[in-house]
This record gives structure tokens, sequence and C-alpha cells, in this order.
């Protein structure tokens, strides 16, 4: 275990879905529908990059009325469920997908016959306004470029309507959440984002300029800035790492929101007056 990796470990755990985590919940006598969050994974590829592979988990149970159940899950890669939820959230979601919005995934079982198995999402708004989730399974087989195709008839299928002021609710809730997950993360210095390795000689990357003697910088003062949100509320920005006050910058970049622009100018603030910038 490389240092990246037992700091991702130190700070976030092993891969969860955190089924004790339920972002958003709906419920009725025939289903439920939870959305929890896996989004603080990363995977070695043989690059020694770490790829970013965080997403968010739609799971459905369906109950009958012999009281048994059948269950299903599928993950969502976090850069889609952005835009799925945006459109959602702007009533535009037929203008983006048309009839409906597939996902496919793919699971390995050891306990079915058929252990490779494939999945599909489906995600469609009916003339009542509603939206009926579904997640389908059945075996699988690789294809070309590593695509899982098919390769039988579904062996289990769930389903979920929601009004659409339901799925808004939704939207709202999980959209949030990932953006104060991302925060989080580039508060501590790890964005959830893909990290490649350093190149170049003397461990910068290349084309990279270096940065002028602290001698030649100006002066500034320090932050006396308070950070008004968690996870490090009340405290002086002026006391953060600057590879903290680093990680808040990339994340609040370009942002416009007041606490956003507020974060970013005193983080630059502070880094300027410690010459680190």
């Amino acid at each position: 275990m490389n240092d990246i990796q037992k700091e991702l470990k130190g700070l976030f755990g092993e891969r969860h879905t955190a089924p004790f985590l339920k972002i958003y919940k709906s419920s009725n006598d025939k289903s439920t529908l939870h959305v929890s969050p896996s989004l603080h994974y990363w995977e070695e590829n043989t690059k020694k990059e770490h790829v970013y592979k965080g997403s968010v988990v739609f799971s459905i149970t369906e109950h009958f009325e012999n009281k048994k159940t059948a269950f299903l899950q599928f993950f969502i890669k976090k850069e889609t469920a952005k835009v799925l939820l945006t459109a959602i959230l702007n009533r535009n979601f037929k203008d983006i997908y048309g009839d409906s919005y597939e996902d496919y995934g793919m699971k390995y079982d050891k306990n079915e016959k058929h252990p490779l198995r494939r999945r599909v999402l489906k995600i469609k708004m009916t003339n009542r306004n509603q939206y009926l989730i579904s997640i389908d399974d059945s075996p699988g087989v690789r294809g070309k470029n590593g695509k899982i195709d098919a390769a039988g008839k579904s062996e289990k299928s769930v389903s979920r309507y929601i009004p659409e002021h339901e799925a808004m609710e939704l939207a709202h809730e999980v959209y949030d959440y990932i953006r104060d997950q991302e925060l989080i993360g580039a508060v501590k210095g790890l964005p959830l984002i893909t990290y490649t390795p350093k190149t170049g000689s003397g461990g910068q990357r290349e084309n990279q300029k270096e940065r002028p003697p602290k001698e030649e910088r100006k002066e500034a003062p320090p932050s006396t800035y308070v950070i008004p949100i968690n996870p490090w509320k009340g405290q002086l920005i002026s006391s953060l790492s600057s590879d903290l006050l680093k990680g808040i910058m990339r994340k609040t970049k370009n942002r416009t929101e007041e606490v956003s622009v507020d974060l970013y100018n005193e983080s630059l603030k502070e880094l300027t007056h410690r010459g680190d910038v």
C-alpha cells in the first residue's frame, strides 16, 4: 500500500456502499427505494494512477404478498448521476434523455449459477408525471472492449414509481450530498478526482514552472476570515494547512455562490501571505 492509498484509507476508509447512510428513501407496501453513497473509492491502474470510481447506489426492494422480497442495486457514476439529477431538477428530463434514461453495469456473484451478471437501470417519465425506476438483472458475457452483453433472458427485475415532486426531492438531496462530499474531499486535500503520479525531474510534473523565491514575492497580510461551513466551521482559515487551502481553491474555483467566492479569495490571501502560491 503506497502513501496515497494509506492517506485515502485514513480519511475515507475502505470502499463501502455505506448501507447505514441513506441519502434518500421512498417506500410503500409494494416497494422501497434507497439511494446511498459510495463516493470515496479509487482503483489503481497499471500506470499507477488512482482512478476515481465513486458512485451513488440506487437500491430497490419489492415486497410481495407472501412476505417474500426481491432486491437489486445499481451503481451510477458520480459524474453521470450529477447530470441525471440536474435534468430532474430542471424539469428537462425528456429533452435530454427522450423517453427514458438507461445505464448499464455488471456484478460478479459467485452464488449464482452464472456468476457474471448484467445490470440495467432504466428511469422513465410517464404521461402521469411519474418516474418509473427499474433495475433488471440477467446473465452476462464480456463482449468487445469489455462491454457486458446479455447472455440470456432477464432473471430478476424490480421497480418503483415515484411522483415528480418526490423525484425532485430525491434529486435535491442526492445532488447536495454529492457537492458536500466534494467540498469535504477538497478541504481534506483529496478531491474526488483521479490522481496521476508526479513525473519529471525533482518530482515535479513536466512543464510545471518553478515558483519564484520567497524574497521575490510580495508580502500580504494574513487572513482573519472565519470559516462559516463544516467541517471547519468556526475556525480561522489561517489555521488550515497550505495543502487544505489549495484543496479549497481547486473546489471553489469558478463557483459563484458567495461562500465559495469568499473561501477561494481568503484561501488565496492566506497562501499569498505564506508565500505558497
